[in-house]
């Protein structure tokens, strides 16, 4: 007599393509530097500093290749171009994917690792910097910017809005992107992107101030 058993192995994979959920952490600061708090007043022509920080859970299994998709506040007004931002994975330092932003949502697409079919257990940030779209704020009584964390994925911050009296095109004129070698974590890599928006300019500058982190 052939005895046999069946059973099987249940693997959680990301119940959508929506990674908004596993944001852990996102900020806003200014170009001093300074984390932006609930109530404060921004100039509607600044430049501004957002970073995300996402958490993949080891339950959950992600595939390569495929698109997901993450909330941006609308009132960003930050687009990609063609140069997509590239994601390091915060443990290793290495490479695990891109992201493409525009119109108020994020697409990550993740590269294939050695041989694994899935990505899991993996954090990685996310940062750039944007203008502000004037035609979506409210003079009047202030906006609630979307800031996904941990414990809510529609988290807000409310922020007032002072008119400036120069003209901004809203672009972001750069984009940065941190990894750090989890065997030295005094060994860090920047990845900066400048002009997204592609305008030209004469005889520029660009400074950029370290911010929280």
């Amino acid at each position: 007599m052939v005895t046999f058993s069946i059973f099987s192995i249940n693997v959680a994979h990301a119940d959508s393509t929506d990674i908004t959920k596993y944001i852990t952490e996102s900020w806003i600061n200014t170009s001093a530097g300074r984390e932006i708090k609930d109530g404060d007043t921004l100039t509607d022509s600044s430049s501004y500093e957002v970073s995300y920080i996402f958490e993949i859970p080891d339950s959950v299994h992600l595939t390569p290749g495929e698109e997901y998709t993450f909330e941006v506040a609308p009132e960003f007004k930050y687009q990609t171009g063609n140069s997509p931002i590239i994601i390091d994975s915060i443990e290793t330092g290495k490479r695990i994917g891109t992201v493409e932003i525009k119109d108020g949502k994020g697409t990550v697409v993740f590269d294939r690792l050695g041989n694994d079919v899935t990505l899991s257990d993996v954090a990685f940030g996310i940062g750039f910097w944007t203008g502000i779209d004037t035609s979506k704020l409210d003079y009047d009584k202030g906006n609630d910017i979307l800031l996904p964390n941990e414990n809510d994925s529609k988290n807000t911050l409310h922020v007032n809005w002072k008119k400036s009296n120069r003209n901004s095109t809203g672009q972001s004129m750069l984009s940065k992107q941190i990894s750090y070698n989890k065997d030295d974590p005094t060994d860090l890599t920047w990845q900066i992107v400048v002009n997204n928006a592609e305008e030209t300019y004469d005889e520029a500058i660009i400074r950029d101030t370290f911010g929280k982190g």
